[in-house]
């Protein structure tokens, strides 16, 4: 038997956390992305899945940090993603010049 990779895990706990959050059951769809950050802390889409359930919890000032840390690791598996990395700046509020966050 085969042990799982860890960015394998990760994308499982995400995947599954994000069927919990479609299903509104919150607190258990944090856990599973808490997972998945803790197991792949620098893949850009697990804090973005936490800013959508920082959004559907109404806590601001988390998912504009949750953004902001899928902004800062955008590049992790796909960096010709450009105009996604424009799009999460806009939606964080923060501005990015010369490759740095402001």
């Amino acid at each position: 038997m085969v042990a799982a990779s860890k960015e394998t895990r990760a994308d499982l706990n995400a995947r599954i956390g994000l069927l919990y959050l479609v299903k509104a059951e919150l607190e258990t769809a944090k856990k599973y992305f808490e997972a998945a950050i803790t197991l792949c802390p620098e893949h850009y889409l697990y804090h973005y899945y936490m800013a959508l359930y920082y959004g559907r919890t109404n806590n601001r000032k988390e998912m504009l940090a949750s953004f902001r840390k899928a902004v800062e690791n955008l590049e992790y598996k796909k960096p010709e993603k450009s105009a996604a990395k424009q799009w999460l700046h806009s939606v964080a509020g923060t501005l990015f010049v010369d490759n740095k966050i402001c």
